[in-house]
C-alpha cells in the first residue's frame, strides 16, 4: 500500500509516495495549476538506502535516470559513501553521510 503526502506551498505542490515501509518512492511536482510538471523516481535495497532516482517529464517519459553503488555502510547496512552515476556514466560526485550518533 502507497501512501501520499502533500506538501504545498505558493510556486508549486510537491506529492510524496511511500512504500509500506516508509521508503519515499516517488515526488511529483506541479504548477500553481495543479498540473503535473514533473516526478523523481526513487528506488531502494533491501536496507532501505537509495539506490537509483529516475526523472520524468510530466508525460512520465525519462529524462534522467541516476544510480548509486554504495561503497560504505554502517553497522546497520546504512549508506556512509556513495557514487553517483548519471545515465549509467560515472557522475563527477561522490556522497557521503553523515550520521549523528544514536543513543
Amino acid at each position: 500500500m502507497l501512501m501520499l503526502e502533500i506538501q504545498m506551498n505558493l510556486l508549486r505542490d510537491e506529492g510524496f509516495q511511500y512504500d509500506n515501509i516508509g521508503n519515499r518512492v516517488r515526488k511529483t511536482i506541479f504548477n500553481e495549476f495543479n498540473q503535473k510538471q514533473k516526478s523523481f523516481l526513487f528506488g531502494h535495497d533491501q536496507y532501505g538506502n537509495e539506490v537509483k532516482m529516475v526523472l520524468t517529464d510530466q508525460n512520465d517519459k525519462e529524462m534522467l535516470s541516476e544510480t548509486y553503488e554504495i561503497v560504505t555502510v554502517d553497522d546497520k547496512k546504512r549508506w556512509i559513501e556513495k557514487y553517483g552515476f548519471v545515465n549509467d556514466n560515472p557522475a563527477p560526485v561522490t556522497f557521503y553521510h553523515k550520521r549523528r550518533s544514536e543513543n
